[in-house]
Order: structure tokens, then sequence, then C-alpha cells
């Protein structure tokens, strides 16, 4: 499944088995947008079947903390709508 190359495949993996988040995830300096949507919106029927979107960064901040304590978080402050301009066009 193409999704296992993806960060967020990887940390979400990592953190189940109990192994440091990025832990064979590559070897980059920053890690960016770590977060990973699962699944696809859909209807079924008459019910809404959501996409699962996992956000590491936050569901599993303590352990990022405990396998990276000098490690640096940034918090972008830039309005919701730019960022979504931003996404949108990769």
């Amino acid at each position: 499944d193409h999704l296992d190359d993806w960060c967020g495949s990887c940390i979400k993996n990592n953190i189940e088995a109990n192994r440091p988040p990025l832990e064979g995830c590559g070897n980059f300096d920053v890690f960016a947008e770590i977060n990973q949507s699962f699944g696809r919106a859909r209807q079924k029927e008459e019910n809404i079947i959501p996409t699962t979107i996992y956000f590491p960064q936050v569901e599993a901040l303590e352990k990022f903390h405990v396998a990276y304590p000098t490690a640096t978080f940034i918090l972008n402050t830039r309005k919701f709508s730019h960022w979504i301009a931003s996404v949108d066009s990769w």
C-alpha cells in the first residue's frame, strides 16, 4: 500500500509498536506535515464514512517529547485559509 511511504504511517506504526516515533521514517533534519489521512470520505447508502486523520503531533506529543527531549516544535500561526491555499497547491 502506498500509504506506507508517508511519514504519518511510519510514525503511527512506530508508536503502536512502542518504538521512537521517527525511527526508520527517513534521515531528515526537519519533519513537517506529519499528519496522515487514512481512507476517503465517501457515502455508503445513507451513511457518510469519514476519512480518519491521524495527528501524531497532538495524539502522541508526550512520546515525541520522551524520544526527542531537545526537539523544537514550531506552532504555525498563519491564517487557516492561507495554509489551505498552500497545501492545496502541492
